[in-house]
């Protein structure tokens, strides 16, 4: 009865924990989407993949 007590009490605080983690988690993906959508951080990004996955095939790096 007491553990039950206890668990509606914090639910609601664990819940807002939750929520509030969620919502920066999502808030970091989307930054970092927009940041890679900008047409020079593009390039640049899609330049340094190239670069280690063609390192890492042919020149075996």
């Amino acid at each position: 009865m007491i553990f039950m007590k206890i668990i509606d009490l914090f639910a609601p605080i664990f819940n807002d924990a939750i929520d509030d983690e969620l919502l920066n988690f999502i808030d970091g993906k989307l930054s970092l989407y927009n940041k890679l959508t900008e047409d020079c951080v593009n390039k640049e990004f899609k330049c340094l993949w190239f670069n280690e996955i063609y390192d890492r095939t042919v020149r075996g790096i």
